[in-house]
Formats: C-alpha cells, sequence, structure tokens
C-alpha cells in the first residue's frame, strides 16, 4: 500500500517532459525578446521617434512599472478563479499584442502607457504553482 502511495507521489510532483520542455522554451523566448529589444528601446525613442532625453528616461520606467504592479492584481485572479498555466498564457499573448501596438505608436503618452500596460515579467511570478525543474545545482523555475 505504500508502495503504491509513493509512486502516486512521485508521478505528482514530477513533471512530464513535453510540459518541461514547453515551459523550458516559453521562459527562453521571454527572456530572448526581452534581451533583445530592452537594450535598443531607449535608443530607438530618442533617435526614430524624437523623444527628449526627460521622456526616455520615463519610457525606461514605464517599462518598468508592468511588471511590479501585475503581480498583485493577477495573483489574486491565479489565487481565486484561474489555472496559472491559462493567466501565463494570456499575459505571453497580451505582451504580443501591446508589443506589435507599441511599435506602431509615435507619440510621447502612449508609448508610455502601452509600455506601462506591457506584463513581460509578470508571467513568471506565480511560480509556486509551477513545477519546478533542476539543471545541476541552480532551480530554472
Amino acid at each position: 500500500m505504500s508502495e503504491v502511495s509513493e509512486a502516486a507521489a512521485q508521478t505528482q510532483t514530477r513533471s512530464s517532459l513535453p510540459l518541461m520542455t514547453r515551459l523550458s522554451v516559453m521562459m527562453f523566448l521571454q527572456y530572448f525578446i526581452q534581451g533583445s529589444y530592452l537594450p535598443i528601446a531607449s535608443v530607438y525613442v530618442q533617435d526614430t521617434l524624437g523623444f527628449s532625453g526627460r521622456q526616455v528616461g520615463w519610457f525606461g520606467s514605464a517599462l518598468a512599472v508592468g511588471p511590479i504592479l501585475t503581480p498583485f492584481l493577477l495573483g489574486q485572479l491565479v489565487d481565486r478563479r484561474f489555472a496559472t498555466q491559462r493567466v501565463v498564457a494570456f499575459c505571453h499573448i497580451l505582451g504580443g499584442v501591446l508589443m506589435l501596438a507599441l511599435c506602431t505608436q509615435t507619440a510621447f503618452w502612449p508609448v508610455i502607457i502601452l509600455g506601462m500596460a506591457h506584463p513581460n515579467k509578470s508571467a513568471t511570478q506565480h511560480r509556486k504553482k509551477m513545477p519546478r525543474m533542476r539543471a545541476g545545482r541552480f532551480a530554472m523555475l
């Protein structure tokens, strides 16, 4: 009887390889995309859109507002109403749509508002319900 319950417990704590692969690809793409556009975003808004130095600073600050505020708001929804994987998928889709909308804007305030609404890192804040992946000594998720 104890062997059956131990096997069931191991099955519940371990995640399948396809799930771990999908999570790994999602996390890689998330940080790859952020790492690709964040270093040159300020140069783009300054040179191409003609923002002043102060406006470039506002833009950089606006990109940090979404990841700071969104976990507080989404944490309540995840804990009470929705499955974590659905919220994570929604955040990634919303982030992509907002990035597409952001690249079409040229005025200062729409760029700031869309930058604040972008939940670029908020999707990974709800880790307590996701499986843990280990690579050597370092936890990946």
